[in-house]
């Protein structure tokens, strides 16, 4: 499940690349995974910290995330952006 900065959470199919450089996410049902248009990465040199809770970011804790799933979400965070699972 991915939490954007607006509207409701989305599944995505998230992965690593086989070189392990780069994190990658997309729409599952839409994607052939390969040459899609809509798949989206962040280079894993860009990754500055991994934060774990529901309070991990601005756009967590606008979701309001219950305390109970406190262990099950994280933000992959960039000096640009967040990604939040």
């Amino acid at each position: 499940m991915k939490f954007g900065r607006m509207g409701k959470p989305h599944m995505r199919f998230v992965y690593v690349s086989d070189d392990e450089e780069s994190l990658y996410w997309c729409d599952k049902e839409k994607s052939n995974f390969f040459g899609a248009s809509n798949i989206k990465c962040i280079r894993c040199e860009d990754i500055i910290d991994i934060r774990v809770g529901y309070n991990a970011s601005p756009v967590l804790k606008r979701h309001q995330i219950p305390i109970e799933l406190d262990d099950l979400v994280f933000s992959v965070c960039t000096k640009t952006r967040t990604l939040d699972l």
